[in-house]
């Protein structure tokens, strides 16, 4: 039921090609000409990297977030899945999915060749990307909250910024902070095991507060 979601999500997803690739465009963008404005020192720039790959990653996901639900909420999907499926839990879980899916997989796919901009080493850029692939779920999840709160607002998208934001600054300094240790021979896998653990438990756990925030915006629309 779960994999049927996601697929049919990706899928209507795929007619609205904008959406899909704002953010990608926008990441590719600011680390290509973040650069020319930083200067060509090596040095400066390799060890500004991963906070600039992570901040940068974190606000274009900004741009895809306030269309979670809000598509699915304004043509009645929402409800009709609310009513006719038995688990509401697991196409919240599809939703985020599909977020992470469009919105951070293909900027992490396309760290390597933005690497080469910012002089960043090449085992300094695994250990990021692995840090990326298991902390940005949880930013997904963080972005599912926000737009689930501001659903029925018909201008939400300022307002959600304003909610994620914040919740998205204790990834940013954990991840970051995985790359700082590793720069300093530091052991990294319990940094790693963190950012595993909050994403599985977010995933596990937030879709049921999600689910009765959709509620309440179902129950007010009829």
């Amino acid at each position: 039921m779960n994999l049927l979601f996601i697929r049919n999500n990706i899928k209507v997803l795929s007619r609205n090609i904008n959406q899909l690739v704002s953010p990608l465009l926008f990441f590719m963008v600011v680390m290509v000409f973040f650069p020319l404005g930083l200067g060509q020192d090596p040095e400066l720039l390799s060890a500004v990297s991963v906070s600039v790959f992570w901040v940068v990653t974190m606000l274009s996901s900004l741009l895809s977030l306030d269309r979670i639900f809000k598509d699915d909420y304004e043509d009645g999907t929402l409800e009709q899945v609310y009513i006719s499926v038995n688990s509401f839990y697991f196409f919240i879980i599809s939703k985020i999915s599909v977020h992470w899916l469009t919105s951070f997989l293909p900027i992490i796919l396309f760290c390597p060749v933005t690497a080469v901009f910012l002089s960043m080493e090449y085992d300094k850029l695994i250990i990021m990307i692995i840090a990326l692939l298991l902390g940005t779920p949880v930013l997904s999840v963080i972005s599912a909250i926000g737009s689930s709160l501001t659903l029925s607002l018909k201008k939400g998208s300022f307002l959600i910024s304003i909610i994620t934001l914040p919740l998205y600054i204790p990834v940013l300094i954990w991840g970051c902070g995985i790359s700082n240790l590793y720069q300093n021979n530091q052991p990294v896998d319990g940094g790693l095991a963190v950012l595993a653990l909050l994403s599985v438990t977010s995933f596990i756990l937030m879709p049921f507060a999600i689910s009765a925030v959709l509620k309440i915006h179902i129950a007010d629309s009829r």
